[in-house]
């Protein structure tokens, strides 16, 4: 649950302005129930950026650096917590795709509309052929790419407003696909998930909070692994509108007295900001 002794402000990381303009468009939140007043911010105060493929980085550490350190017939249980509508999830089944039958994955999102888009599998991904999501697609093996189906929409079929050209294709994934996701709505600011994993996906989450909120979420997380978890964890990227929340690119606080260890990750680039990547210790995560 919530810490009743902390108000959203010192929850939520504010420094932005994001949240800011969103409490100031709300003034009748203050009326609210503290815990009403969090989660009301958390449905509609954060932003639902997001995109197929955009955490490229720490796929290629799940990949080349998780996925090795365990043997190939040891089945692993992933979750994607903050998975928004769902396209962070499909992205990592796609890359992963021939891991069938070994990789079982919960996606976890605070919003029930984000968790029933996903449900769905039905999005729109432009084709414009320099940025957009459909290059990523064609560059899957050829397993992956009959778990959906592509068709051409007009503009005014248009499922949101994400774009503004006219290269658009919808993406429809099939039954096999969905049923190879088990999407579930779960705020981790109160409580941990229902059952321990061997790898979750932190991404683009904690950048929303300031330390106090990220301690809560972290202990929620630590007690929702397996000893030896892994955790991969980042910001948003660098096309994010919001300079203001860029800031945490500064990378986390020492996570060693929440339970974690840094774990190296091989990869390098001077441009980009890479995940961060931490193993769950053996000692307890000090309650929030």
């Amino acid at each position: 649950m919530v810490d009743n002794n902390h108000e959203p402000e010192t929850i939520l990381d504010l420094e932005g302005g994001f949240l800011n303009r969103f409490l100031e468009a709300n003034p009748g939140l203050a009326e609210l129930p503290l815990d009403e007043r969090v989660e009301r911010m958390i449905l509609s105060g954060i932003n639902q950026q997001t995109r197929f493929f955009r955490d490229d980085q720490a796929f290629k550490i799940f990949r080349d650096m998780i996925l090795p350190a365990y043997s190939p017939s040891q089945p692993l249980n992933v979750a994607s917590v903050g998975c928004s509508d769902g396209r962070e999830a499909y992205s990592l089944l796609l890359e992963n795709w021939r891991q069938n039958g070994r990789l079982s994955l919960d996606a976890f999102d605070v919003n029930p509309a984000n968790i029933e888009t996903a449900q769905r599998g039905e999005y729109d991904a432009s084709a414009d052929p320099y940025e957009g999501e459909m290059r990523l697609f064609e560059a899957l093996g050829p397993e992956a790419k009959k778990a959906y189906e592509v068709t051409a929409v007009s503009n005014k079929d248009i499922l949101g407003l994400r774009f503004n050209d006219s290269h658009i294709r919808r993406i429809s994934f099939n039954d096999e696909a969905k049923a190879r996701i088990n999407f579930q709505t779960h705020n981790i600011l109160r409580g941990s998930l229902p059952q321990q994993y061997d790898v979750v996906l932190l991404l683009n989450v904690l950048m929303h909070y300031n330390p106090s909120g990220r301690k809560i979420i972290l202990a929620n997380v630590h007690r929702s692994m397996r000893e030896g978890g892994w955790l991969l964890c980042e910001t948003a990227d660098w096309s994010d509108p919001f300079p203001g929340r860029r800031q945490y690119f500064r990378g986390m606080e020492d996570l060693d007295n929440l339970g974690f260890e840094n774990a190296p990750s091989p990869y390098f680039e001077t441009r980009l900001r890479i995940p961060q990547v931490y193993r769950r210790k053996e000692i307890l995560s000090p309650a929030p």
